[in-house]
């Protein structure tokens, strides 16, 4: 049986920002693992999880969004993500699979998330995106400590790049 993994990359218009990527960054110990966390302060796609066996991707996109933003979130959020949400980036390699997708919203629907306690928000402009760093270049216990480095995974930087390139046309 293949694993399978599904992400979000919520966009948003940020007043003098303009457009940015809302990325989760990682904390220092995930509460819900009991673990300290890899990479800390290394961020990641808005939302992201494994899904359960039978799920499909979107069933599980929706668990996660829920899961990660919580209940009001998704209750006004998810009706906007089926109209408007697109597939930025699907990977199949051996036995495991991952679907990411893309989405633009209002700023105050954002505002809506309830966080979890581990981590927190970090925004990222177009402009920004060929800063980005490997996360790998960084030790995986002592993670990323210049506040004005961003470190991802470098398909996870792709994966935003290609939401920046098919979002702001969606504007024009």
């Amino acid at each position: 049986m293949s694993e399978k993994s599904v992400g979000l990359i919520i966009l948003t218009e940020i007043p003098d920002k303009g457009l940015v990527a809302v990325l989760r960054e990682n904390g220092f110990y995930n509460l819900n693992t009991m673990s300290p966390e890899p990479w800390p302060g290394g961020c990641r796609f808005t939302i992201y999880g494994e899904l359960s066996n039978g799920e499909t991707f979107l069933s599980g996109l929706r668990c996660e969004i829920e899961e990660e933003f919580g209940h009001v979130f998704i209750n006004e959020f998810w009706p906007k993500f089926r109209n408007s949400s697109i597939e930025v980036s699907r990977t199949k390699k051996q036995d495991r699979e991952i679907v990411i997708f893309a989405v633009k919203i209002d700023r105050f629907l954002l505002a809506s998330a309830r966080l979890q306690p581990n981590g927190g928000i970090r925004f990222l402009m177009p402009c920004s995106i060929y800063s980005v760093r490997d996360i790998r270049t960084y030790p995986r216990q002592v993670g990323i400590f210049d506040r004005s480095a961003i470190a991802m995974f470098s398909n996870e930087k792709e994966a935003v790049r290609k939401a920046f390139e098919h979002l702001s046309k969606a504007d024009d």
